[in-house]
């Protein structure tokens, strides 16, 4: 049975050092008497001498070269270095830590570790602004292999008392609660505790045996719809893709004027998904002169639009470089609420949304309407053009005033709240990473202990929801 540490984690590393220090001396003080025999393992009697400084973290967790052809490495050498530091730090009392580095999350949900393996989907997008803002924070996180939990379980043990929180998948959050080789429990005292799992969910719906609270959310869905359950909101920002790469002035962008068409799979153009009949592009190409441009895989349909270029799924790179090349990004409908358009907006290209739903009665009723992307729907030209399914005057119009109004790059111009302005972008202000790093820092200083306690207490009154040990 495993017992719990009751040590701190400072006092520990102290009693590791200790040994490693008593082993080295002891060390010394034999080697005059090792016989002749044993020194033949050595070329002469100075190999023997140890090095000037004995660093535990570097004997524990050697620097890993990584093979770029493994990219599953290296999310394994950050966790290294991650070590090494923690050590190193806590080993050096009483400034040897920085800022929030004894401050521990482990990143269980398998969208971490897929960035570093050049995953770019919008689960991926939210994953590296959350690890973005953890290292500007100065936050010591780790990485697994999100295999049900069994690497965090391993790496919650190492060190409990720093760990704030644990980012999980939903079904891992329930199915560790149900373990009992997973969950904090009187058989299993070296367990997680429910309350430090906190579950990554890009739904609205609650994703956490312990509820909307210890659900996190890439938007603010109450934003969305009134009835929403109320998840707690992380958010995130494009600024680490978006900035990386150059703002193109409108002068220098693609010509004929490119319109990138956002559908990176080619059943978005299907006739039960697609907001717009495939004529609508041929009107608009004709009295505008855009070029339509696609990058998607997939088989296209008999009724793909002739004037719809597509050159295939576009890794990561070349896909904001055509984005930042393009004067307008147009919707399909689908998918729906992901970071692409926000891309687009950083990057100074509007964004035409369908609405795929509205009041006939009042059409001009936004709170009525369902939008492909819902968060940018409250938002106007030159940003964002509104456009209701099937409307292909509406349609060719909003091309056409995309064009002929770009958005512009001025320090004079004052953008409104919610937009601010960047040294290359337009970003919605609750999605600058200044803001992500607030929210992120507020939730992981959350005593959601305290807040746990008193669910149980609830849960044990009413008789609804499973229980939890605290």
């Amino acid at each position: 049975m495993l017992r719990t540490l009751h040590w701190g984690s400072r006092t520990i590393v102290s009693a590791l050092i200790s040994v490693a220090c008593v082993g080295i001396l002891f060390f010394l003080w034999t080697q005059d008497a090792l016989p002749a025999s044993k020194l033949s393992f050595f070329e002469t009697a100075a190999d023997l001498q140890p090095p000037a400084v004995f660093k535990l973290h570097d004997s524990l967790f050697p620097v890993l070269q990584v093979d770029s052809n493994h990219t599953h490495q290296y999310w394994i050498a950050h966790n290294q270095r991650s070590f090494r530091a923690l050590i190193e730090c806590l080993g050096n009392p009483p400034f040897g830590c920085a800022q929030n580095q004894t401050k521990v999350v482990i990143l269980d949900s398998f969208h971490f570790s897929a960035v570093l393996e050049g995953h770019s989907g919008g689960k991926e997008v939210w994953a590296r602004s959350t690890v973005q803002a953890l290292e500007n924070m100065g936050y010591t996180f780790f990485y697994t292999e999100g295999l049900r939990m069994r690497h965090s379980v391993q790496l919650y043990r190492m060190f409990p008392n720093l760990v704030k929180a644990i980012f999980v998948e939903g079904e891992d959050a329930q199915l560790c609660l149900e373990d009992v080789t997973c969950a904090l429990s009187e058989h299993n005292p070296g367990g997680i505790p429910a309350w430090k799992l906190l579950s990554f969910s890009w739904r609205e719906r609650s994703a956490s045996p312990l509820g909307p609270k210890w659900t996190l959310s890439p938007e603010d869905y109450r934003l969305e719809r009134n009835a929403t359950v109320p998840n707690t909101y992380l958010g995130y920002s494009v600024e680490p893709g978006c900035l990386s790469h150059p703002f193109i002035p409108r002068g220098l962008r693609a010509k004929p004027p490119q319109a990138y068409v956002h559908a990176k799979d080619i059943t978005y153009f299907s006739a039960e998904h697609h907001a717009w009949k495939a004529d609508f592009y041929d009107a608009a190409a004709a009295e505008t002169g855009a070029h339509f441009l696609v990058g998607a895989f997939g088989t296209a349909p008999s009724d793909f639009p002739k004037s719809v270029e597509n050159v295939g799924l576009l890794p990561l790179k070349w896909f904001y470089q055509s984005l930042a090349e393009s004067s307008v990004l147009v919707g399909v409908g689908l998918p729906g609420t992901s970071p692409t358009p926000y891309d687009a907006l950083c990057l100074g290209v509007p964004y035409i949304n369908p609405i795929l739903e509205w009041d006939e009665h009042d059409p001009t009723n936004r709170t009525a309407w369902t939008a492909q992307h819902e968060m940018l729907k409250n938002l106007d030209p030159p940003h964002v053009y509104n456009i209701f399914k099937g409307d292909k005057e509406g349609f060719t119009q909003a091309v056409k005033a995309a064009l002929a109004h770009p958005i512009q790059r001025s320090s004079s111009i004052f953008l409104a709240p919610p937009f601010s302005i960047g040294k290359y972008s337009y970003t919605l202000e609750h999605m600058r990473m200044r803001a992500v790093e607030l929210r992120l820092g507020n939730i992981l200083e959350t005593d959601w202990k305290a807040d746990a306690q008193l669910l149980l207490r609830e849960r044990m009154s009413t008789g609804d929801g499973d229980l939890f040990m605290i």
